[in-house]
């Protein structure tokens, strides 16, 4: 019977080799380089946007290493290069991926910050840093009004309900017209590419969400609905499931993690389903609150608003059967959630945004509560932001508003543009677009001041803080390794199948080892636990030439070849570590597929569990381990990175 099983649980996981594995959303790594040099200059006025590389305020130019001169026009090409600068925020690059400031990461120009321009008042636009290395200066934009930027809106009767952004497209769910793609490359002037309607009546389009070539739409009285939109212009059914084949759903809205989607419906609760194969998605399971408004996924817990019932938590960790957690009665109306850290926040009609502390699901507590003029409905949070769509409270405007999270229990209000209904916002780097229900999809720029909050520091080619009229050639410093000297060394990892970064599923013990070059004896081993972002740092290591190699128990080992480790901070980018190794012999084969099918449809504290095989974190063997293993059959390690 063993044997049977197993040739039968191969056979699965050749299906799974050749189907689309578990998708991680965490895209290309956005490395943060160590901070090494010194905090910036106030620029000595009371702006929040203004600062000087000099942190005496000086007025000194910029140089290259050789002490050649930076002109304003070279700004931006040697930013970040070691002939140029970088600028930081509490320790995050402002131009990196993972910079979370206001607004989001920055684009760097150059630009003239000089007295006779208007220093310190001169506008820099919102998403971009301005960098005058001639002056040593730099500035980020000021904030203001929000302002309507542009907008589509369709002839004839429509109601846009949600909206997502993808690359160059908004996708916007209409109650009539189904789904709408616009063309954003001009947000001034955002352009129709394509429609998908329903063939029968009103579409009802309640939500979007987009991933790759397929967007997934919830049609209220219709289900949830898989389109492709590998071209924009004319999106297509690939598929459509309902939660009940006689009843309709009232699907709302919708969550998508890894392979599941989760619809939120009035009649059925939270639907979970299997996505894996869009042409064929399955029934997995529900969280039956009875009435789901909204849902957010966050590791292997959801959170789900059920209008007049509240706030309900589930442990999805096996989606077949979820488990209730706590439950927290509503304020007003519970319609929306999503979280963020330690709290979630709900959007609770007229009674505004509320703060939730869900430390223990078990026992999720109120924080306070933030008053909105309109009904607070939809929400998305992005770079430490809450952006609140709100329908009209009982007068004729709705509003799209922009709350502070940076403290997370007392949200801070930023940003108000007033219009009419709003049912859906999506926010991007400085921009948000919004599903302004009779006005289409509307385009608007906030204008939040993008000052850094807390330490802002900088590197530059020079750190002496005495005034000099003339550049000073700076050496190259000696990288010659000193072995009775230390250095210490940062390394970054991607971590296969456990969704985005940050997530409390990327801190995982990984083992470093360093030895002599060329697979020579070992000198030195460490088993440090990374942190939320894949990043780990160890410091006073002995300096020498090392091959640098890494892995995940379950993983194959990644290696760097080589690397002279001399004086200061290293960071080496050590890749995507691949899963499958269980039995940890340095390759994924039939061996490894034998313990993942011992151990499969076994949870941590259940006979047979082996956390060996649980390749994704979840605390689960399940098909997800397997489609991991799958992708990665055939594979034998050492895997070799350049470290760059």
């Amino acid at each position: 019977m063993a044997l049977i099983a197993l040739v039968a649980l191969s056979w699965g996981i050749a299906q799974a080799a050749s189907a689309p594995t578990p998708s991680s959303t965490s895209g290309p790594l956005s490395l943060v380089m160590p901070v090494t040099g010194g905090t910036a200059g106030d620029a000595s006025d009371a702006l929040a946007t203004t600062y000087c590389f000099a942190s005496t305020n000086v007025a000194r130019g910029l140089v290259r290493r050789n002490g050649q001169a930076i002109s304003r026009t070279q700004a931006p090409s040697l930013y970040g290069s070691l002939d140029g600068m970088r600028i930081y925020g509490n320790g995050v690059d402002v131009v990196s991926a993972s910079y979370q400031g206001l607004a989001g990461p920055k684009t760097p120009v150059g630009m003239d910050l000089s007295d006779a321009a208007g220093w310190p008042n001169i506008a820099v636009p919102g998403g971009q840093v301005a960098i005058d290395p001639v002056l040593g200066r730099f500035k980020f934009h000021d904030g203001g009004s929000a302002q309507r930027v542009g907008g589509w809106d369709p002839s004839g009767t429509h109601g846009h309900a949600g909206v997502a952004v993808q690359g160059n497209y908004a996708y916007v769910a209409d109650w009539v017209r189904g789904l709408d793609v616009v063309d954003i490359r001009d947000p001034a002037n955002p352009v129709f590419v394509g429609n998908w309607t329903h063939t029968s009546g009103w579409a009802y389009g309640m939500d979007v969400v987009v991933d790759g070539s397929y967007a997934y739409a919830t049609m209220k009285f219709k289900g949830l609905f898989i389109l492709d939109i590998s071209n924009p212009a004319s999106p297509r059914t690939v598929s459509s499931i309902k939660a009940s084949a006689t009843e309709d759903d009232a699907a709302l809205h919708l969550f998508k993690a890894g392979n599941l989607v989760y619809v939120a419906a009035e009649k059925f609760g939270v639907v979970i389903y299997n996505v894996s194969s869009p042409t064929n998605p399955t029934k997995v399971g529900t969280c039956p609150i009875g009435f789901a408004e909204s849902v957010w996924i966050e590791g292997n817990l959801a959170y789900v608003t059920g209008g007049n019932l509240g706030l309900y938590i589930y442990d999805v960790s096996n989606p077949s059967r979820p488990v209730q957690k706590g439950i927290l009665a509503r304020l007003g109306y519970s319609y929306d959630v999503q979280v963020l850290g330690s709290y979630a926040y709900v959007t609770e009609g007229l009674a505004g945004l509320r703060v939730v502390n869900i430390s223990d699901p078990l026992r999720p507590t109120h924080v306070t509560t933030v008053e909105t003029p309109g009904e607070a409905y939809d929400i998305r949070i992005a770079n430490r932001c809450a952006y609140i769509a709100e329908r009209p409270g009982g007068g004729s405007n709705g509003y799209l508003e922009v709350f502070d999270l940076r403290t997370p229990t007392l949200p801070a209000l930023l940003s108000r543009y007033t219009t009419v209904r709003v049912n859906g916002v999506f926010p991007r780097g400085p921009l948000a677009y919004i599903a302004n229900q009779s006005r289409g999809l509307v385009v608007v720029n906030p204008n939040l001041p993008e000052g850094p909050s807390g330490l802002v520091t900088v590197d530059y080619n020079w750190d002496d803080p005495s005034i000099t009229a003339t550049p000073t050639v700076v050496p190259t410093p000696t990288m010659t390794p000193d072995p009775n000297s230390t250095m210490t060394l940062t390394l970054q990892v991607a971590l296969q199948g456990r969704g985005e970064a940050p997530s409390a599923r990327w801190a995982v013990p990984l083992a470093v080892v360093l030895t002599d070059p060329s697979d020579g004896p070992v000198r030195h081993t460490f088993n440090v636990t990374c942190d939320t972002q894949g990043r780990l740092t160890i410091a006073y290591i002995p300096q020498g030439v090392y091959d640098v190699r890494v892995r995940r128990a379950g993983s194959l080992v990644n290696v760097c070849r080589a690397r002279s480790l001399g004086p200061g901070t290293h960071l080496l980018n050590m890749g995507t570590l691949r899963e499958g190794d269980v039995n940890q012999e340095g390759s994924i084969n039939i061996f490894d597929f034998a313990l993942l099918a011992s151990a499969y449809s076994t949870q941590e504290g259940e006979p047979g569990y082996d956390a060996r095989a649980d390749l994704n974190g979840d605390s689960r063997v399940d098909i997800f381990d397997f489609a991991l293993l799958a992708s990665n059959y055939g594979t034998t390690g050492p895997l070799e990175v350049s470290g760059n």
